[in-house]
């Protein structure tokens, strides 16, 4: 991208994030391979996944807004694409590659009614993730992106005769969903769960126990002293 800050790579590989991040309700940084980019994820709310805590997180609605002032890097020679799609030329050889929203949903308007059979408005609650509350893994989520081609020219094609220059054409749709982890690994989860809860109960009790001897001798040995 020819940006320092755009071309950091500081976030998870999407399948595990930092524990006391997510424990916390913080914003989680996720490199999305499809878009060439650092994307942000936003809590929403607690949820209960394949009967493990989990935190519910949703992709940044503004990922893909010109008018996001943290996309401008990402604008090759500042000549951003319709809101809702993103210029990946930089990580496609220089082709006319745009990303999006599958149906273009969430994008320009112009976008949705320039190609018929389009269904943008119909919730597919893609793009959201259940991550474990106490370690940071990704137990459930759904994402797709949706791959255009930038028309230039409809010559010498005679499959494009019927679209306009400069029609951000569909040419792919990536869907990629998680919703059975392995069941060993949910079981190893939920055992591990039930340890850690052992421990700080024990550990919790054990503060309190040590608090109260050392109250108690301190009471003597104030005691003693006053006698003496």
């Amino acid at each position: 991208w020819e940006d320092e800050e755009c071309d950091k790579l500081n976030g998870s590989d999407g399948t595990i994030y930092s524990p006391t991040l997510v424990s916390r309700k913080q914003t989680l940084s996720v490199f999305s391979e499809g878009s060439c980019r650092i994307a942000k994820l936003y809590y929403e709310k607690e949820t209960t996944t394949h009967g493990l805590p989990t935190m519910k997180y949703n992709l940044d609605p503004r990922l893909m807004d010109p008018y996001n002032e943290n996309n401008i890097c990402f604008c090759p020679e500042n000549n951003c694409s319709p809101n809702g799609t993103q210029n990946v030329a930089p990580c496609a050889f220089g082709s006319p590659i745009f990303v999006s929203l599958p149906h273009f949903a969430s994008s320009d308007k112009t976008l949705q009614d320039s190609i018929s059979g389009l269904a943008p408005g119909v919730n597919r609650n893609i793009n959201a993730f259940h991550i474990h509350k106490t370690f940071g893994v990704l137990l459930s989520g759904r994402t797709g992106i949706q791959i255009n081609a930038l028309v230039s020219s409809t010559k010498d094609v005679s499959a494009l005769n019927g679209l306009k220059v400069g029609t951000y054409l569909p040419i792919a749709w990536l869907e990629m969903d998680l919703t059975s982890p392995p069941q060993d690994m949910i079981q190893l989860l939920k055992r591990l769960s039930i340890t850690i809860s052992s421990v700080e109960f024990f550990l919790k009790y054990i503060t309190i126990l040590i608090a109260f001897i050392c109250l108690v001798k301190l009471i003597q040995v104030i005691y003693m002293s006053a006698k003496l």
